[in-house]
């Protein structure tokens, strides 16, 4: 168990003008991470507010799940990534910055050791600060 750090982290997010509906791509590729890995995909920015989950992956291992949060906010829990899946969650809307400060998009990888690529995509509009 530790904490991986993705590519992804350090992308730019686009704010673009208030209410548009916008995506924000997060990837990571595994190697034999552990179970109770925690991957950091982004920071994302206050005034965000999140709509939905967009999770892409051709398998990451037998038993594998992914449950992803918004800082302390869970906002999908225990997809089952074992296999090819390419799958969009709703969410009730999460606004990012609500304790004044920008939240870490994470994947918490359970139920064994996950290989390959992990697409975890944001569904967002900007409401500002």
């Amino acid at each position: 168990m530790g904490t991986i750090k993705s590519p992804s982290l350090m992308n730019r997010i686009y704010q673009g003008p208030y209410g548009n509906l916008s995506v924000h791509k997060t990837y990571v590729l595994l190697k034999a991470a552990a179970a109770n890995s925690v991957v950091e995909l982004s920071e994302l920015p206050i005034g965000m507010e999140l709509l939905g989950i967009r999770i892409l992956t051709t398998g990451l291992g037998t038993g594998v799940k992914v449950t992803v949060k918004s800082g302390d906010k869970e906002l999908v829990k225990d997809v089952d990534v074992s296999a090819a899946l390419a799958t969009t969650t709703p969410v009730l809307p999460h606004y990012v910055g609500k304790n004044e400060s920008n939240e870490m998009l994470t994947a918490t990888i359970t139920g064994g050791a996950a290989t390959g690529e992990l697409n975890v995509l944001a569904e967002y509009s900007f409401v500002g600060y």
